[in-house]
């Protein structure tokens, strides 16, 4: 092909291709890098991806009945919770992040509490019951557990609170 010429006629020695040649209605970009999140929404993210593996891996132990070992994997999880938490973070999350934190504790805790309800551990048990509903005192699952549990003992005054 031949040497593409500026607009003054003179060659500028570039053969054109799709991949320099634009029309005149395209603008000029620069080619930079696609802007990055902050690094405080990839931690968050980061975080909320490894909760959620350990929730599956919990999940999958209460399915082999392995009740103990998925309560220690909740655990884990909540304490990975509990140490974003802390003041000494390397950055301090977001309103949306600790809202989103909170519902996984409460999740988390409620799904520990069957775990040990299954486990026959009723006053483990009533504790995550009692954390969950310090938290959405509405939580239905929660105070159903706690019903069933201390009615099992018959514990019939408490469980009318």
């Amino acid at each position: 092909s031949l040497p593409a010429k500026d607009v003054d006629g003179a060659s500028s020695g570039i053969t054109p291709t799709k991949s320099n040649v634009r029309s005149a209605s395209t603008p000029k970009t620069s080619k930079s890098p696609s802007p990055q999140p902050p690094k405080e929404d990839s931690d968050d993210k980061t975080l909320h991806r490894r909760i959620e593996e350990i929730d599956r891996k919990g999940k999958a132990l209460f399915k082999d009945k392995k009740f103990l070992q998925a309560a220690e994997v909740f655990t884990e999880a909540l304490n990975l919770i509990e140490q974003s938490r802390k003041p000494s973070s390397a950055s301090p999350s977001s309103e949306k992040t600790q809202s989103s934190l909170t519902r996984q504790v409460i999740t988390l805790t409620n799904n520990r509490s069957a775990m040990y309800e299954k486990a026959s551990l009723p006053d483990l048990a009533l504790s995550d019951c009692d954390i969950v509903l310090s938290l959405d005192p509405s939580h239905t699952k929660a105070r159903t557990r706690r019903l069933r549990i201390l009615e099992s003992q018959s514990r019939h005054k408490e469980a009318l609170v």
